[in-house]
């Protein structure tokens, strides 16, 4: 019986269903009923919402008898007094549903909230992976400001909704929170991402990356997607995937993009870039970016709306942030992001990446050694870990494994790590060249209102001069600086005052003359 079950999983598998509906909870209608803790008191509540607090604030801890919570009429309609949650406390907003909601396996779901800044924990029940017994899960989803939150489904027949939990997190707000009824809907026009994609640009709409392997989704069995070049080409090239401003791209549990085999070879693969310019969804486990594969950023935005959800980047893969781009990873210490060794993570010149969640560096366990993990900051470049980020190699192999940063030009910024974290990010400043005109930039150039001064100096504390010529010779600026360490040393120079025209800038010690360069002010 077990086995005839498991091969009609595997056909419902690879058909999937076309009939999802959306699903709208009854939250019931207020009535005073008595305190669950206290049955002599009397609160208002809605008749299919239960109120309650625990002691640890996890939904499923042990309750808090002290709390019993009841709604207030405002203005004619029922509200949650928020100001009765203590602070830093959360309280929980239960729906059992009157019957289990069967959810589709090849869809994107999009779940709204109960009231404002709310997580949502769904309580669920799906086949084991012998495909012979029912479990119990708990899908944790993240609010982070979405009105909507994504909810791609795992690739399992048989996957039910049976309750919805909505968390309210209480920072001391003393306003009347308004409860909606809650709707579970298919992202409207979805997409199903087939196995070999031949046309590499997302259509308008949710797309979805599906589990195709014929067996229960585990991390052992990553289901790749392989994606074509144009043309289908006989040597190797870089495939570019836009996803653009008006799609999105979500993941099934297991499941990366890669590059196609190149035509006759079954060894050598084509290089994949997506290139993120609208919305990815990435609610529980990891999405590998290795082997040539990158995920370039331009502007777009990744909704990490599970708390495990993470981007992990080795073996020749890795993330860009392309030039022009300020991109917030992660929300509220949520978004993880692993790089591996040989993994790449590059940010452009006039690019910032800020990190807003935790970052694990660390190897492969076939690594025969402990490695470490290189990357560089640009003129230009900014890196910044904001507060609610954090750095750890507690997965490394002897926990020597630093972020060693090249510091050519770039700025970074460490404040949203604690002293030990910082002490993880090794500052790497280059040597200066013999040829002295070659250790000074100016950037940006042409310049309007501001010019960066960028000088690799032999060593600090050394007293210079800029001076600024015109066309003919004339000094109409001089400026004095101190480089503050070995290396790359950056200095603002204002030359908004200055006409439109072309300007030599002199670097001085003493009356030594170290670099001369022309720029261009607009």
């Amino acid at each position: 019986m077990k086995t005839l079950y498991s091969a009609f999983l595997l056909i419902l598998l690879s058909f999937g269903t076309a009939c999802s509906q959306s699903y709208q909870v009854d939250l019931g209608s207020v009535q005073p009923v008595p305190c669950e803790f206290d049955t002599t008191t009397t609160v208002n509540a809605y008749s299919k919402v239960r109120m309650y607090s625990t002691v640890n604030d996890q939904w499923n801890g042990d309750l808090d008898s002290l709390l019993c919570y009841s709604l207030v009429q405002v203005s004619g309609s029922w509200r949650f007094p928020t100001l009765s949650v203590p602070t830093n406390r959360s309280v929980f907003f239960e729906m059992v549903l009157d019957s289990a909601l069967v959810v589709d396996t090849t869809t994107v779901y999009m779940l709204t909230s109960l009231g404002y800044e709310t997580d949502i924990h769904l309580g669920m029940e799906m086949p084991d992976s012998s495909v012979s017994d029912t479990i119990e899960i708990a899908q944790d989803l993240i609010y982070d400001g979405s009105e909507a939150l994504c909810f791609p489904t795992q690739k399992v027949v048989g996957q039910k909704i049976n309750r919805l939990i909505y968390e309210y997190k209480s920072l001391g707000a003393s306003y009347n929170l308004s409860l909606y009824s809650p709707s579970l809907n298919p992202h409207w026009d979805g997409t199903t991402i087939v196995p070999q994609v031949t046309q590499p640009q997302t259509d308008y709409g949710p797309n979805l990356v599906r589990y195709w392997h014929n067996i229960y989704p585990t991390a052992d069995s990553v289901s790749y997607t392989d994606v074509e070049p144009w043309g289908n080409p006989t040597d190797s090239t870089l495939v570019q995937y836009y996803v653009d401003g008006y799609s999105s791209l979500h993941f099934q549990d297991y499941t990366a993009l890669r590059g196609a085999l190149v035509d006759g070879s079954d060894s050598i693969r084509h290089g994949l870039e997506v290139i993120l310019g609208g919305s990815m969804c990435i609610t529980f486990f990891e999405v590998l970016w290795e082997e040539g594969n990158q995920l370039v950023i331009d502007g777009g935005t990744i909704g990490f709306h599970g708390s495990t959800g993470c981007n992990l980047f080795g073996k020749g893969g890795g993330l860009k942030i392309k030039t022009g781009s300020r991109f917030e990873y992660g929300f509220n210490s949520v978004g993880m992001l692993a790089l591996k060794t040989g993994g790449k993570l590059v940010i452009e010149p006039n690019a910032e990446l800020i990190i807003n969640g935790p970052v694990f560096i660390y190897e492969y366990y076939t690594d025969p050694e402990s490695g470490q993990f290189y990357m560089e900051l640009p003129v230009g470049a900014k890196l910044t870990f904001a507060e609610g980020s954090s750095l750890s190699n507690q997965f490394s192999k002897d926990g020597t494994m630093k972020l060693n940063v090249y510091m050519r030009g770039g700025d970074i910024d460490l404040s949203g790590l604690t002293e030990e974290e910082k002490g993880l990010v090794k500052l790497i400043y280059d040597e200066p060249s013999p040829q002295a005109w070659e250790n000074l930039t100016l950037y940006p150039n042409p310049a309007n209102e501001t010019l960066q001064l960028l000088w690799v100096a032999e060593r600090s504390g050394n007293l210079l001069n800029y001076d600024v010529f015109d066309m003919s010779g004339k000094l109409i600026v001089t400026q004095q600086v101190i480089t503050q360490h070995a290396g790359h040393n950056k200095f603002q120079a204002n030359v908004d005052f200055l006409d439109a025209g072309i300007y030599t800038m002199r670097l001085m010690s003493g009356n030594e003359v170290l670099a001369r360069k022309k720029f261009v002010k607009n």
